[in-house]
């Protein structure tokens, strides 16, 4: 299996109602920063929450900015 390199990573989500696409690769790379992009939508919102609640779980905090 080929290294990984360990340098400081940010792993940028898209937010949608598929939860597992974000946050398997958050659990594959360990990223020192997630950031979680959303819409307004209340759709969006649960889903980001969810993504967070999942990544939480995991041992790994997201932050959530909101696209006008």
């Amino acid at each position: 299996m080929p290294k990984i390199p360990m340098t400081p990573v940010t792993l940028i989500h898209l937010v949608s109602q598929q939860t597992m696409q974000n946050v398997l690769p958050a659990l594959a790379l360990r990223p020192e920063r997630i950031i979680q992009v959303r819409s307004q939508g209340e759709v969006f919102v649960r889903a980001a929450e969810a993504t967070k609640a999942a990544l939480e779980e995991a041992g790994l905090k997201a932050e959530v900015l909101d696209w006008p």
